[in-house]
């Protein structure tokens, strides 16, 4: 019995502070090489070290607006005759505006 409360002590601090209750505010969107937004993309936050679903957004308007938890997120955004975009972002504070630039096949 010791052991096993030893062992959910280790386990509950282990995993404090892996997941975030706090999310922060982000602004998105996605445009063209002229700059012309693009609706329909999906964008899809995979954060890193973090056991945690994937999150996918289409946006169907010039820009919306998530919430995520802060972290590290690999980011990737599709659309059909477009190339795809990848990147690496660290959401940090509450002001974040991420606007992606999709190059026409």
């Amino acid at each position: 019995m010791r052991l096993m409360v030893i062992l959910l002590c280790i386990f509950a601090l282990a995993f404090s502070g892996c997941v975030s209750t706090d999310e922060l505010p982000v602004e998105m969107n996605v445009v063209d090489t002229d700059g012309v937004p693009i609706s329909g993309a999906r964008v899809t936050f995979v954060p890193q070290n973090v056991n945690f679903v994937s999150n996918v957004f289409i946006l169907d308007s010039d820009s919306i607006v998530v919430n995520l938890p802060p972290g590290i997120y690999n980011i990737s955004v599709t659309k059909d005759g477009y190339f795809t975009f990848v990147a690496e972002r660290q959401l940090v504070n509450s002001d974040s505006s991420l606007e992606f630039i999709l190059e026409r096949m």
